[in-house]
């Protein structure tokens, strides 16, 4: 992303055309959602050939998958449109954003293990939403209110992030 507006600037050239700064980020949204996608059906399929899962759960992993993944990407979209200099920020982004957030997100260990203090930190973390749907999908126990409070969580996050990523990419890209 970084590139299409800062060292390429591949992206004032399709702004140029007809496309808008909307439409370029719309397809890059699509762009995400098809790449992730094709890793998360990969994934399915060689872990229900190894026996990993046995219900049709399973497949519901795929759009748990992928708006988990959007709700992490279309934010870091934003924070690219939003950055002039080489780039500094998202080393800083990946260190206090992403590493704890993929830590804290009860992947490796129950968040129930961390300290009250940090518990919080998993709670507002979009990997661990995805990850308490994908389990509930898969190995059950999941309820109704939880589930939708999990989907809502991330549907708020993708929302308000794609607005939010949508006003910097026209910010940036009309002159």
């Amino acid at each position: 992303m970084l590139s299409g507006f800062k060292w390429q600037k591949d992206y004032f050239a399709v702004t140029a055309t007809p496309v808008t700064a909307g439409q370029l980020l719309g397809g890059q949204i699509i762009w995400l959602t098809l790449r992730v996608g094709i890793a998360c059906v990969v994934y399915v399929l060689v872990a229900t050939l190894f026996g990993a899962w046995l219900n049709l759960g399973a497949l519901l992993v795929i759009p748990v998958g992928i708006l988990a993944a959007l709700a992490c990407g279309v934010p870091i979209m934003a924070v690219a449109a939003t950055t002039y200099n080489e780039g500094e920020r998202f080393a800083s982004i990946f260190r206090f954003v992403v590493m704890p957030m993929i830590l804290f997100s009860g992947t490796f260990f129950p968040i129930e293990q961390l300290p009250g203090v940090v518990r919080w930190l998993a709670w507002i973390s979009p990997v661990w939403h995805g990850n308490e749907l994908a389990r509930g999908v898969t190995l059950g126990g999941l309820d109704v209110l939880p589930a939708l409070g999990h989907l809502a969580f991330l549907g708020a996050v993708l929302c308000l992030s794609a607005v939010a990523a949508r006003r910097y990419f026209y910010r940036r890209l009309v002159v």
